[in-house]
């Protein structure tokens, strides 16, 4: 057992600011680096990661621990709102239901962080809503949500 890491950074900001995925048949491979961290993402050939979009302050990443008779497993979720129901987005989203997902999620500290991986990707689900009064936003509550048998690591820069 080791101490705590202590550090210099005074300021640790919540929240991520900006996601990307991909569908996990898209990726080759992450390396992991034995350290905490992983990659370069390997992707097959013509293939990239999408850009997402969550209005601010709604997308994060949790990642909770939790025993099993077979070890640790990492519950992952990722939520999100994206405002302003669309004919492109309800298209997109129904079609984005019956894939599996890897996700790039990067905090405000800068640091991305990778959920999921080409053998336990991330199912994606989504709620839309017109809410029930004019002041509040309309739009859909989305999460890329799995389970994994190892800590999402860092992406590796």
């Amino acid at each position: 057992m080791i101490d705590f890491e202590i550090f210099a950074m005074i300021e640790n900001m919540g929240g991520a600011p900006s996601f990307s995925f991909a569908p996990y048949q898209d990726v080759n491979a992450i390396p992991s680096r034995g350290d905490g961290s992983a990659g370069p993402i390997e992707m097959k050939a013509g293939k990239s990661f999408s850009q997402g979009y969550a209005s601010a302050g709604s997308l994060l990443l949790n990642e909770k621990p939790e025993p099993s008779p077979a070890g640790t497993l990492y519950k992952i979720s990722i939520p999100g709102f994206y405002p302003k129901p669309s004919k492109a987005m309800l298209k997109l989203f129904a079609e984005m239901l019956g894939q599996r997902f890897i996700v790039l999620v990067t905090d405000n500290n800068g640091d991305t962080s990778i959920a999921g991986n080409p053998t336990e990707p991330l199912a994606f689900s989504y709620a839309r809503s017109t809410k029930q009064v004019a002041g509040e936003r309309a739009g859909y509550d989305f999460e890329f949500s799995g389970t994994l048998t190892q800590s999402c690591p860092f992406l590796a820069v």
